[in-house]
């Protein structure tokens, strides 16, 4: 339903606040986590139509109000604050990448390979 409303829109406000960085802080990787789901489709969204517009706001800097929506909705600002929003949302994506259970199981792998190839370099040294 929440793609679907993003699909049909013509641009998309993020509230960038404490409980919005926190709800992505989610680490477990068997956990879905909502926000982070909601940011993937509103960067491929911007990534495939360069006319979406992405405000971001963090609701508790005072520059970042009801003033600063209206400002980019009349310059015209396609992409307010999306740099550092997208650093965010990106970085704890990868950091959830990280700890899932395939690459985990990956690095064991390569670890046990690399302690098998040490062990063996010792032998024959």
């Amino acid at each position: 339903r929440w793609q679907k409303g993003l699909d049909g829109s013509d641009g998309v406000l993020v509230l960038f606040g404490k409980g919005y960085k926190e709800s992505c802080k989610t680490l477990n990787p068997f956990k879905q986590v909502p926000v982070l789901m909601e940011a993937e489709s509103i960067l491929e969204r911007k990534k495939n139509d360069p006319e979406f517009t992405v405000i971001i706001l963090d609701p508790e800097k005072a520059d970042e109000r009801c003033m600063a929506i209206s400002s980019a909705l009349e310059t015209g600002d396609k992409e307010l604050n999306m740099r550092k929003w997208t650093q965010f949302v990106r970085w704890h994506m990868a950091c959830r990448c990280l700890l899932s259970p395939q690459v985990v199981m990956v690095c064991a792998i390569v670890f046990s390979a690399l302690l098998y190839q040490l062990a063996f370099a010792s032998r024959s040294a």
